[in-house]
């Protein structure tokens, strides 16, 4: 578990390293991965970075290579899987209760997703919540073996 506080205003916050899954961008908190498919992961340091994410990666690139192509998804693809409603699919987005900052990254092995349910707020305290809405969409994760 990792805590971190930040003083001051979200426009001073260090912006995270660029993560790349086999090429494809994604967020830390917005990847769905059974580490046991990892064949390799790169830090490449700001100095290094690659040209063309040189303005979007102050902080470095963390490459992930797997093992093999795993077929690996994007939200929409879940929706689609799970059938969620469209009037559900502008809802924030959670994985196992934890808060996905940017959802349009989300990067998944769908066969580690076990379902996607409409969660409510009504358990979680005022200085957690991150979303206005009363209802959030929780990806629940099949259970480690």
């Amino acid at each position: 578990m990792q805590i971190r506080l930040y003083c001051g205003p979200p426009s001073e916050r260090p912006k995270p390293p660029v993560v790349l899954v086999n090429n494809q961008e994604t967020a830390m908190d917005a990847l769905i991965l059974e580490i046991d498919n990892i064949a390799s992961i790169d830090v490449v340091k700001k100095e290094q970075h690659l040209k063309q994410l040189s303005e979007r990666a102050p902080n470095g690139v963390i490459l992930i290579k797997l093992k093999k192509d795993k077929p690996m998804v994007r939200l929409a693809e879940l929706y689609d899987v799970f059938d969620v409603p469209k009037e559900q699919q502008n809802l924030s987005i959670a994985i196992n209760g934890a808060h996905v900052e940017h959802p349009e990254l989300l990067l998944a092995d769908q066969r580690k997703v076990d379902s996607i349910v409409l969660a409510s707020f009504d358990d979680v305290d005022t200085l957690t919540r991150w979303s206005f809405e009363d209802t959030y969409l929780n990806i629940i994760l099949k259970p480690k073996r």
